[in-house]
């Protein structure tokens, strides 16, 4: 019986090894888009073990939504009930009945999954790069777009039809703009030569309404009420903010809170929350016994007296929200659900991540939010 194992056999044995677990290691760390030097690879291996025949060399599809599972504050393994969604940035996403509408920041590409990460479709092919805001209608089927191109700011009121994005552009010299709570109408904040006006129109920009005339040009909208506009004074900690309502029906424009410094609001058409700054102990002060910022927070649809909001862990010493828009402060938040009674849970801790543009899903047990420091969409369970 022949002996395999002579010294011979065996220095041949691990130079093999050695030669196919290099190129392995080199075969996998490859990037992506290296097809030339993986199919020359693949070709190269086939020959060293034949018999196989001619194999189709395919990248294996990554399962879609599959995200990371990340720990919560102590340290507990949340599996898949909260995890990372889209691993690319998103410029906005929203809940359509059982799916997830989101934009892709890179293409502009619409897509759709599941309220569990899977089933990925692309619902629109229309490339539309760099779009750096969405603002959505509460049905998602519409949406307006803020985009670059070049060094021209372009606004569209898109339309989500078919496969394609469609719509009307919109004056690049609107500073603001929101849908109604039904999504047949918008508002919005447009300079003129010699004031600003605030318009409502319909999605396509047509019956135009001139609803106030002033000569202040930074409002931020709000729109919690069918019949009522909300007007905020743009939020600095050196200024005093105003928060004002416009009738719909009669014209009147009331003042509603004021003055107050860096003043920021949220409503559900019945209650609000807001913040201002203090300057003095650098910080914010909330209508809450919590500090965040009410852009942070998502209002219940089931209780008027529930919202939800990512709230900082550790809020440094800083000029509020100034510093934070500017982006020189960032946070790691937890999400907490607020009574306005002043209890407070928390429902999860996200690793290194910020909220912003919370939405929640249909029957509330689901959360979505946008990682403010890298733009990816994340699912955390509620209950």
């Amino acid at each position: 019986m022949p002996n395999f194992f002579t010294t011979r056999n065996l220095i041949i044995a691990v130079a093999a090894l050695l030669i196919v677990g290099g190129g392995l290691v080199w075969y996998l760390t490859l990037p992506k888009g290296a097809d030339e030097e993986r199919k020359s690879a693949a070709e190269f291996f086939y020959g060293l073990f034949p018999g196989g025949g001619e194999r189709e060399l395919t990248e294996a599809p990554t399962p879609e939504g599959v995200g990371v599972p990340t720990p919560d504050a102590l340290g507990r393994d949340v599996g898949r009930e909260s995890f990372q969604m889209v691993q690319e940035s998103v410029s906005g996403a929203i809940v359509v009945k059982d799916k997830v509408r989101y934009i892709e920041k890179s293409s502009g590409h619409v897509f759709e999954m599941g309220l569990d990460g899977g089933n990925k479709q692309r619902i629109s092919n229309t490339t539309i790069p760099g779009i750096f805001e969405v603002i959505w209608s509460g049905t998602g089927s519409r949406a307006i777009l803020k985009y670059l191109s070049g060094e021209k700011l372009n606004i569209l009121s898109a339309n989500f039809t078919g496969s394609s994005t469609q719509g009307t552009f919109l004056s690049p010299d609107i500073k603001d703009a929101l849908f109604s709570l039904k999504g047949d109408r918008i508002a919005y904040v447009i300079e003129a030569p010699d004031e600003t006006l605030v318009i409502t129109a319909t999605p396509d920009n047509k019956n135009q309404t001139v609803r106030l005339r002033s000569p202040y040009s930074s409002w931020k909208i709000l729109w919690p009420e069918d019949n009522n506009i909300y007007l905020l004074t743009s939020p600095s900690a050196y200024l005093d903010g105003f928060l004002y309502r416009i009738n719909l029906a009669s014209g009147s424009f009331t003042k509603i809170l004021g003055p107050k410094p860096g003043l920021l609001a949220s409503s559900n058409g019945t209650a609000w929350f807001t913040s201002e700054a203090d300057l003095d102990n650098k910080t914010v002060i909330n209508s809450l016994a919590i500090k965040t910022f009410p852009e942070k927070c998502v209002w219940s649809k089931k209780s008027k007296d529930i919202i939800f909001c990512g709230v900082p862990l550790s809020f440094p010493a800083g000029i509020y929200p100034d510093d934070w828009y500017k982006g020189k402060v960032s946070f790691d938040d937890a999400i907490l659900k607020i009574n306005l009674s002043g209890s407070a849970s928390s429902v999860f801790t996200p690793e290194n991540a910020e909220v912003i543009n919370p939405v929640l899903s249909e029957d509330e047990t689901l959360l979505f939010f946008i990682n403010k420091k890298d733009g990816t969409l994340w699912r955390v369970k509620l209950e």
